[in-house]
């Protein structure tokens, strides 16, 4: 019964600590990656954009403004509006609200 104990609790502090090694937190936002963390920011429209790829506006289309991306990208809105209306194409897009 011990064994069974130690082993549930080591196998948990183990997978814990590989989850933790790939994640980073910006404010109360919390992001994942698998390969490498973005190095580059923009701050463009209300939001932050963390990147390690491409990243370009593609196209206004009435209310929306649509992105086209590469890679990690990490997006942090800090108004409503920004949520709203922003769109990404292609790439490991992850999202925040900041608002």
């Amino acid at each position: 019964m011990k064994q069974t104990i130690f082993l549930s609790i080591f196998l948990f502090a183990f997978f814990q600590l590989i989850i933790c090694q790939n994640s980073r937190t910006i404010g109360k936002c919390q992001f994942f990656y698998e390969k490498e963390a973005p190095r580059q920011s923009l701050l463009i429209n209300g939001m932050s954009v963390y990147h390690n790829g491409d990243f370009k506006v593609k196209s206004l289309n009435g209310k929306n403004t649509f992105y086209t991306c590469t890679g990690t990208v990490w997006v942090i809105f800090h108004t409503k509006k920004a949520a709203e209306t922003s769109k990404f194409l292609g790439g490991d897009v992850q999202t925040c609200s900041d608002y």
